[in-house]
């Protein structure tokens, strides 16, 4: 790959010592229930901001969009832009509400408004939703440590996935904020003052990159398809994601959830911008790569001085460590609140068993997404499996549960099963990549929804005064 130095392997390895430290400063911070999962719902502006930026830039918006700028130019960086504009409408538009919810899940707000079956199987397709992004991240830390020490894949992504599920594990939600503080500054520091500037400068600045085919710079070379795709994909997935409004949940105040929000989406719009200008330029060092998703690695062992190197690569760690935490812990806290205390303990858990069934499901789900990284190998592919699944199952009743007075508990359960199985049966027959799923997974769920909501009966007068009391309580 180039020049990878002794310096340059110090830095990661503090870096790792920083983050195995954090964890432990979490640990120690995390009291009951409200500290492991929501961080005890008090994080100021720096720290909240932090968190929601580092959740949503992993590894698919910094290697994987790398790799879209190398194949697309000006274009790859649609995807990013996309997950920017879906944070930033989170922000505007529900942050608010959300986080003066004190809540732990959207599954658990679906049983408040719907009833617990809808709570059990929101939760099902959310825990999948996240835990396939926690594989993505997994599989990332796995490319660049391979690229980095020449390890077997399998060997990269156990140490790196053993120090994401222990810290994750020790502190939970407190242990991720800290560490995603970290996480958030490396990665701001390595893409935009070092890796950036190196790279134009490598190839002549701004100027040199008219060396290009014209083509490269066209807004739609990657496909109108495709951006529409990102659009549905991205836009309406993290509107509703556990693993943002987890983060939510974790802010003081509503107005720092509303303000921190915003912010994290614009700042995923400008790294949209600077991680394609990147692969572009990886693309006139590297002319020839056999697999794109190397171009990141590649162009920074290339233009980025030693020592300053192990800050880049210790970036790419940092997203893709960030992103992967966050929902391992977002699939634990539904699996213990909504599955396993909504059915199997029916809510009776003491606030010490919260805590210790959350550090056990978190100890487990970590252990099966590293697992089954293994198994998946191309970064995009994989996230367009995770926001199908999520966007197209789960949009309509979601929304629908604080929109739409006439939806229904048996409603919001045939749009999430209809948009599922159309969903899988799509992506089954047309390949992981194809936009048709999306687009029919979100008309079946719509239908169902709609359909069903309308032929059964609505809401009790007295359920949805309780609701609306609920609702107006918010709004305050």
């Amino acid at each position: 790959m180039g020049k990878v130095a002794a310096l340059d392997y110090i830095v990661i390895i503090l870096y790792f010592a920083a983050m195995i430290y954090a964890g432990y400063l979490g640990y120690k911070k995390t009291k009951d229930a409200d500290s492991y999962f929501v961080a005890g719902r008090r994080l100021g502006g720096f720290m909240f901001t932090a968190c929601m930026v580092a959740v949503a830039m992993g590894g698919a918006s910094t290697v994987g969009a790398t790799r879209l700028g190398y194949k697309f130019g000006l274009s790859g960086a649609w995807m990013n832009i996309m997950i920017g504009i879906g944070i930033f409408l989170l922000g505007v538009l529900l942050a608010t509400k959300i986080s003066k919810l004190r809540m732990f899940t959207v599954s658990e707000m679906l049983g408040k408004r719907y009833d617990r079956f809808s709570q059990l199987i929101s939760a099902i397709i959310m825990a999948c939703y996240v835990s396939i992004i926690a594989t993505i991240q997994i599989i990332g830390i796995g490319t660049i440590f391979h690229l980095l020490f020449g390890w077997s894949a399998f060997l990269s992504m156990l140490i790196a996935g053993i120090v994401v599920i222990a810290y994750t594990y020790a502190g939970g939600m407190w242990s991720v904020t800290l560490t995603d503080v970290v996480q958030f500054c490396v990665i701001t520091v390595g893409i935009f003052f070092i890796l950036l500037p190196c790279s134009l400068s490598r190839v002549g600045g701004f100027a040199g990159l008219s060396q290009l085919d014209p083509k490269y710079f066209a807004p739609m070379n990657i496909g109108k398809e495709t951006v529409i795709a990102y659009f549905l994909l991205f836009v309406f997935g993290l509107l509703i994601g556990q693993d943002l409004w987890q983060r939510v949940f974790t802010a003081r105040t509503p107005q720092i959830a509303r303000a921190g929000t915003a912010f994290a989406g614009l700042y995923s719009i400008l790294l949209g911008l600077a991680t394609a200008v990147i692969g572009m330029c990886a693309l006139i060092v590297f002319p020839k790569l056999e697999d794109p998703n190397f171009a990141f690695a590649y162009i920074s062992a290339e233009t980025v001085p030693i020592g300053l190197l192990g800050l880049v690569l210790a970036a790419a760690l940092a997203a893709m460590m960030s992103t992967a935490s966050g929902p391992i812990l977002a699939s634990s806290t539904l699996i213990c609140t909504d599955i396993i205390g909504g059915f199997v303990k029916k809510g009776k858990y003491t606030k010490e068993q919260l805590v210790k069934w959350g550090k056990i499901v978190s100890l487990i789900n970590g252990a099966v997404c590293l697992i089954c990284a293994l198994w998946i190998q191309d970064i995009i592919s994989a996230i367009d499996l995770a926001y199908n699944l999520l966007t197209g199952a789960m949009f309509f009743p979601i929304m629908g549960a604080i929109l739409w007075k006439r939806s229904t508990w048996q409603g919001s359960i045939a749009g999430m099963l209809c948009g599922a199985i159309v969903v899988i049966q799509q992506m089954a027959a047309k390949g992981m990549t194809s936009t048709d799923a999306i687009i029919y997974g979100l008309l079946a769920s719509l239908i169902g929804f709609v359909v069903v909501s309308l032929l059964t009966p609505p809401m009790s007068k007295e359920k949805a005064a309780e609701w609306e009391a609920e609702l107006n309580s918010v709004e305050e």
